[in-house]
């Protein structure tokens, strides 16, 4: 049953790995999908289907192929597209981080012949299914090991020190930065493997001798001109002193709090990282004043 929230609704779906669940009821919830997008209404799906803190893209789930496939080829929806969007973040566990949500080439919907009990072709749900997925990899950091993710965002952190001095500075260009080191490190990996293992050796010890000499690497980029250097001290030197008194007081009045939060998701979370950010939203708004 759906339930409204504001101008949102909540649809449930019912998986097979949650025990006890009845997965025949997402019949309910593929109709109540569609007469939402026959109203012209937008639903946001993960269609991975879990929670997880692994750095490739997990299987995808058919439910998003089967409800637009469904939508179109019943003639409730007339025209209908699928947005990839992918989650970005500098540092997902940290309190405050940086978060970016990109959005790829939309797909469109085409419509066919459905089968007799009214259900999408499994080949069509099928070829959506693989589009959507690569849609998504266009979107996101895509890596088949941790590691390889480490050493990349290790190599993204170095050499975008360069292109922070020259003004371009922000986490689409950081993104898409890290998604050009992956397919590199795909190709080097299949062709040259030796020769990524010593880049992979250089990139940790250079990183290991910033971290033990205290040096960010964007403090390694040469200034744009002295005068632009001085107009940024005076300016965050003002900005710092403005800013002093509130800044003291919102420490002491939301400090204690802050804490807790922390201490709470740390207990909570039970060692899974994916669900630390979700028990931090949940104690702050009961928690900060």
């Amino acid at each position: 049953m759906a339930t409204w929230y504001g101008n949102s609704i909540l649809l449930p779906v019912y998986r097979r790995q949650d025990e006890g669940e009845d997965v025949s009821k997402n019949q309910e919830t593929f109709i109540a999908a569609r007469k939402l997008l026959a109203r012209g209404g937008t639903i946001g799906i993960c269609p991975e289907g879990v929670s997880h803190n692994e750095p490739r893209l997990q299987p995808i789930k058919t439910g998003a192929a089967r409800i637009s496939l469904a939508a179109v080829s019943t003639g409730e929806v007339s025209d209908l597209q699928i947005v990839p969007a992918g989650l970005y973040y500098t540092s997902k566990t940290s309190f405050r981080s940086s978060a970016l949500l990109y959005f790829g080439e939309p797909i469109k919907v085409e419509p066919a012949e459905l089968e007799p009990d009214g259900s999408p072709p499994r080949d069509e749900v099928r070829e959506l299914s693989s589009r959507i997925e690569s849609a998504l990899r266009e979107v996101i950091l895509h890596a088949e090991q941790k590691e390889a993710l480490q050493t990349i965002s290790r190599a993204e952190r170095i050499f975008s020190s360069e292109t922070t001095a020259t003004g371009s500075d922000n986490l689409t260009d950081e993104l898409q930065l890290q998604q050009l080191f992956i397919k590199a490190y795909s190709v080097l990996q299949q062709s040259q493997p030796e020769r990524l293992r010593r880049l992979e050796v250089r990139i940790i010890r250079f990183d290991e001798e910033l971290k033990q000499a205290g040096v960010d690497p964007e403090e390694l980029a040469p200034p744009s001109s002295t005068l632009g250097v001085f107009r940024g001290i005076l300016k965050r030197a003002s900005v710092f002193l403005l800013m002093l008194g509130p800044a003291i007081l919102g420490t002491v009045v939301h400090f204690p709090a802050y804490k807790l939060g922390g201490y709470l998701s740390t207990k909570l979370s039970q060692n899974s990282e994916d669900v630390i950010s979700t028990i931090k939203i949940i104690s702050a708004m009961l928690l900060f004043p």
